[in-house]
């Protein structure tokens, strides 16, 4: 909010992020075990509690067969989220006024962006462009998946694991995010997924997929691998029967 320029609402959020973390000590306080999603949340609690802190990753159903992306001479990049949620909003707008205009200066071909996801879109309406399309909720993301080139993650607030990071792994679609977008995900950079804060060198690796087929290929193979071996139900249903 406050990088945004919206100074009422930033200082309401640290009023209640202030308030929230106090009633936090006194909850982790009250238990003897606590179920967290990533190796980086545990060791966050790790200094603030003495419960016995286990890792029970967030899980994806797998899609099954799955379309592969095709050439049709329009790269097409997605972005698919609750349009409502504030950091979705933010990161939507900082792809499209901050990251966009590097790629149309660079790119040599044609490409499009949809956004997709349910949720009051409003904060976004005027973002709509010749390649933006804001195609808000659907009943199936399904299609959406088999018909785009790329996702793009581009978030710069938020917490827990993007599932949705996850999802696109399992639609075997190459992922450009941020160093908080790809937080909890046992990812790593250059090998799953591209990872890009500032708005040139996001940029910079989407066009990198928009050029590079065989660098598009390799981070869906290692994604596909990490997903099913982490990711799954099953993962999680063994990781359970260990506890």
């Amino acid at each position: 909010y406050r990088r945004a320029g919206n100074d009422a609402m930033a200082e309401a959020a640290l009023v209640n992020a202030q308030r929230l973390s106090m009633l936090e000590v006194i909850a982790l306080r009250s238990f003897n075990r606590i179920y967290v999603c990533s190796e980086g949340d545990r060791r966050e609690l790790g200094n603030r509690s003495r419960a016995e802190i286990c890792v029970l990753r967030n899980a994806v159903r797998l899609p099954g067969a799955v379309r592969p992306s095709a050439a049709r001479g329009v790269f097409r990049f997605l972005f698919v989220g609750t349009l409502g949620y504030y950091p979705n909003q933010d990161g939507v707008r900082f792809f499209c006024t901050e990251v966009l205009p590097f790629i149309r200066e660079r790119a040599g071909s044609s490409f499009l962006v949809n956004v997709v996801g349910s949720g009051d879109s409003s904060g976004i309406a005027d973002l709509a462009a010749d390649e933006v399309y804001l195609v808000g909720p659907v009943a199936d993301v399904r299609p959406w998946y088999e018909e785009c080139d790329a996702v793009v993650v581009p978030l710069r607030a938020a917490g827990g694991t993007r599932v949705k990071i996850l999802e696109a792994f399992g639609y075997l679609r190459p992922v450009v995010t941020t160093t908080m977008g790809v937080e909890g995900i046992e990812a790593v950079a250059n090998e799953h997924v591209l990872v890009a804060d500032a708005p040139e060198d996001f940029a910079t690796a989407c066009l990198k997929l928009m050029s590079d087929p065989t660098l598009a290929q390799a981070l869906v193979a290692n994604a596909s691998v990490l997903v099913s071996r982490s990711y799954t139900i099953e993962a999680l249903k063994t990781t359970i029967s260990s506890l």
